[in-house]
């Protein structure tokens, strides 16, 4: 599964206790954890090794090399999870509430979940709303922005 010339299985070791401790909070405490922030370190830390070993090796960061990765790694996955997403609220989610989903289909798709969270005032633990279908994508929608801020070929 992994070339062992680079795969940190400490690091593998770390992912899979953030796992741990996300399903652990969510599935059985109903709360949240800081699990998602260890996959933020992680994938920070991967990220700008890879950055840096460029650096070092080319004088610069492949710009798009790094995005056709990324994106041929997260689209087709996301995307999927995104039309069954929709496609199941089309039958399970009141016809009323179809608006609130059309919102965040499309900001789970352009990668502004969180935005969309932000702008609606979404408190992540409130038990009397009902959770967005598309709430979990905030995620993936922060880590998105951060690659093309920090990895913008064209600073201003």
């Amino acid at each position: 599964m992994y070339n062992d010339k680079f795969c940190r299985y400490d690091i593998q070791g770390l992912r899979a206790i953030s796992a741990l401790i996300i399903m652990i909070y969510h599935i059985w405490l109903n709360k949240v954890s800081g699990g998602v922030d260890v996959f933020f370190v992680i994938s920070g830390f991967l990220i700008g090794t890879q950055f840096f070993r460029n650096i070092e090796l080319n004088g610069t960061i492949p710009f798009f090399n790094f995005w056709s990765r990324i994106l041929s790694r997260i689209i087709p996955t996301a995307y999927f999870v995104i039309i069954c997403t929709t496609l199941l609220s089309l039958v399970f989610i009141p016809p009323a509430l179809w608006k609130i989903g059309v919102n965040e289909f499309i900001t789970s798709a352009l990668s502004l979940q969180n935005w969309e969270l932000y702008r609606v005032s979404t408190n992540y633990l409130a038990r009397d709303n009902p959770p967005s279908q598309y709430q979990q994508f905030w995620a993936l929608s922060i880590q998105i922005q951060f690659y093309l801020i920090v990895l913008n070929p064209n600073p201003v």
